[in-house]
């Protein structure tokens, strides 16, 4: 049996829940926003290494970063 094409699953997925595209455009933006904001304030303390903020700012990131790279059920 041939997979389902991407097209065919993202329509039966609209059929089921026809807010997941917007729900789904939803977090893209607030993963966008979050992870620029992170990046402008990482930089703004990149000279400063030594700094405890710097040191917050790079655990976060970290943080960030395992929380949208996990893989999903």
């Amino acid at each position: 049996m041939l997979d389902k094409s991407a097209f065919q699953r993202s329509t039966e997925a609209l059929v089921v829940d026809p807010h997941a595209h917007y729900m789904a455009q939803a977090e893209q933006a607030q993963f966008r926003t979050e992870a620029l904001d992170l990046i402008r304030r990482l930089k703004k303390y990149a000279d400063r290494a030594a700094s405890p903020i710097g040191h917050e700012l790079c655990a976060e990131a970290c943080e960030f970063i395992a929380k949208y790279t996990r893989t999903k059920p």
